[in-house]
This record gives structure tokens, sequence and C-alpha cells, in this order.
């Protein structure tokens, strides 16, 4: 059995154990936090890009004093704290930067499912080409891209983990590996996907009208 295989086992099993009442309030937490990032989402995410920058230094910070030093405590701690200052510096002075680096790692992570359906030696090349699109098309288009990507986000965190409630699918089978990601849209998650794109819809026009109407009323009252 590999380590792969032997790590789905453990992580099957460790959330199986979660007592049955956890889940009412984990989906209710995702439910609510999709309501937020669906509609508020461009507002949020300027705070939350500088925290996701501070973690993601911090992290890299880390992974670099492990690689250097993987004996010395402190300087784990001193790196790790040194990373998270230098990524809340340049989160907040270099914002269009950082979004843009959020990109890129988020196209690094979300496109493993495309490279796996490639040879073995693509998978790299493959995981970086789509992180740099997500970078460049973020920075092009920053504001549009946050927009349309957390209303969608949102509007399916939302309505998921609201649906749990009414019979819908739980979440954490698809964390565990217990449920394949096709299921999210297909048999009797087949409505709540259409509902969620609805949803989507609704929240990219609420955004889009509070951003760029609240700028041309205030530009109306500066003339």
């Amino acid at each position: 059995m590999s380590e792969m295989e032997l790590h789905q086992i453990r992580v099957t099993t460790a959330l199986k154990d979660i007592p049955a009442l956890t889940a009412p309030v984990l989906h209710l937490a995702i439910a609510l936090w999709g309501l937020v990032d669906c509609f508020f989402g461009l507002r949020l995410f300027t705070i939350t890009v500088k925290i996701l920058m501070a973690f993601a230094f911090g992290l890299a910070a880390a992974a670099v004093s492990l690689q250097l030093k993987p004996d010395s405590a402190a300087w784990l701690v001193g790196a790790s704290v040194a990373g998270l200052i230098l990524g809340l510096i340049l989160g907040w002075v270099l914002y269009r930067l950082g979004v843009a680096m959020t990109a890129v790692f988020a196209g690094f992570v979300l496109s493993v499912p495309l490279a796996a359906a490639f040879p073995a030696e693509y998978t790299l090349f493959i995981r970086c080409g789509v992180a740099a699109l997500a970078g460049v098309v973020v920075f092009l288009l920053m504001e549009p891209t946050i927009i349309v990507s957390t209303a969608v986000t949102g509007a399916f965190r939302m309505v998921y983990g609201a649906a749990f409630f009414i019979g819908g699918v739980n979440l954490l089978d698809f964390v565990s590996g217990a449920r394949g990601p096709m299921e999210l849209f297909t048999g009797v998650s087949a409505p709540f996907a259409a509902i969620a794109l609805f949803v989507a819809v609704l929240g990219i026009v609420v955004q889009f009208r509070a951003r760029y109407y609240g700028r041309e009323e205030k530009a109306e009252e500066e003339d």
C-alpha cells in the first residue's frame, strides 16, 4: 500500500470520528461564509489578501528554514515570524501584486486534476503554466476577476452548505475522498448546482453594481 493510500485512509478515519453534531455547525459556517463572499467578496478580499500574503510568506519562510536548519526550533519560529511580517507589508503596499501572487498560488494548487490527465513528465509544466496564466489574468483584470471568483465560489459554498439541512450531500465526504468532485453536479446534487449558478450570477450583478454604480455616484457628486 502506497503512502498516498495510507494518508487517504487516515484522513477518512479522522473525519468519520468527527461527532455527528459537528457536521451541521460546519455546514452552517460554510453557508454563512459563502453568503458573505458571494455578495461582498470584493470588499472583503482587500482585507483577506493581506492575511493570505502574510500566511503564504510565513509558510514559505518556514519551509526554507526546515530545509536549511531542520533541527532548530528558533530558526523555524524566527523565519516564520519574519515571513509573516514581510508578507503583511507586501500585501499592504503592493496590493495588486499580492492578489496576482495569490492567484498564482491558487492556480498551481487547483490545477492538480487537470495536470493528472497528462503524462507525469508534463505535470509540473502544466501546473506552472496554469499558475502563470492565472496570475497574469488577475493582474490585468483585477476587480472583475475578484468579483466573479468570489461570487461563484461563495454561491456554491452557500448553497451546498445550506443544502445539507434539506437532504443535500455532506461536504465532509468530498474532503475525505469518499465522494468524487463530479457528484457535486450530478444526481441529487444537480438541482443545487443549478441554484448555485443562479445565485452566483446574482452575486456578480450585486457586486458589480455596488462597485461601479457607487463610483459613478461619487463622480457625479464631485462634479
